[in-house]
């Protein structure tokens, strides 16, 4: 059954379903990607076994999930997957539930955009990119997730990660809402964040944008960011503006480590 999203950032995901013509490549069951294009789900999928119901095996790869529902019961793998290090590739349009994550680039890649996605119920983190170089998570709502709601990082190496994650809502998740390890000019800007452990956490960052965040509810820190030392690359020059923190259980904006060459402008943080 089409999912109808209550809230305005999907708006656009919500509308008429599509049909495949000239140019789309409809996906009516559980498949492997190994052609570049543009694909578009026909039906809801499931599955209650091994394996994830979308594996991406290529370059230049849009999905259009359509307004549909792709939905795992299988923890130990991710509902959707990159085989390796991918570039080009659109998530878009639909909801994402259970898996391992709902979302996951294991082994880096590049142009990564996921968009107009609501990621629900992962046994782990809702959406997962490793070493994933100029990528964009955007108005979706990402929710109920043991692990982070969104979690990005270098991976292996340390070398840096540069992206944005924009207008989401992300909420009741076990971890942090939005985690960044070794983020170079990442823009987190929009978001609305409730009911997470920390709501927003960056590790080691550099020239990374914080703003017009709002954080709700975190159970640790509102807004945490560290700056780890034991950590490859150029570290500091952060930018915190606009967001407003309430009801954490422990600092509404937290900044631990050496930060230099920052600032922090018009934030609000409350009890």
């Amino acid at each position: 059954m089409k999912k109808l999203f209550a809230l305005a950032l999907l708006g656009a995901a919500a509308g008429t379903r599509l049909v495949a013509d000239e140019g789309r490549i409809p996906i009516s069951t559980p498949t492997t990607i190994t052609k570049s294009g543009h694909y578009i789900v026909t039906r809801d999928l499931f599955i209650n076994g091994p394996g994830s119901i979308l594996a991406i095996g290529n370059n230049h790869v849009t999905i259009d999930l359509n307004g549909f529902s792709l939905q795992s019961l299988n923890g130990t793998d991710p509902v959707i997957r990159s085989l390796g290090g991918f570039g080009s590739l659109t998530i878009r349009n639909g909801t994402v539930e259970g898996g391992s994550a709902g979302i996951l680039f294991p082994a880096g890649g590049t142009r990564v955009v996921i968009e107009g996605v609501l990621v629900t119920g992962a046994d782990q983190d809702g959406i997962r990119l490793n070493g994933v170089n100029d990528f964009a998570i955007r108005r979706s709502i990402i929710s109920i997730h043991h692990l982070d709601g969104i979690h990005v990082e270098a991976g292996n190496g340390y070398s840096e990660v540069v992206g944005t994650i924009e207008n989401n809502l992300v909420e009741d998740c076990g971890g942090s809402g939005i985690e960044i390890l070794d983020g170079s000019g990442v823009g987190v800007v929009g978001n609305r964040i409730r009911g997470t452990d920390q709501g927003i956490a960056l590790v080691a960052p550099a020239g990374c944008l914080i703003s017009d965040n709002t954080v709700v509810a975190a159970r640790g820190d509102g807004i945490f960011i560290f700056d780890d030392l034991t950590r490859g690359g150029a570290h500091g020059g952060n930018r915190l503006s606009g967001n407003a923190v309430s009801g954490s259980g422990s600092v509404g904006i937290a900044i631990g480590g050496i930060e230099t060459g920052g600032s922090s402008t018009g934030n609000f943080a409350a009890a």
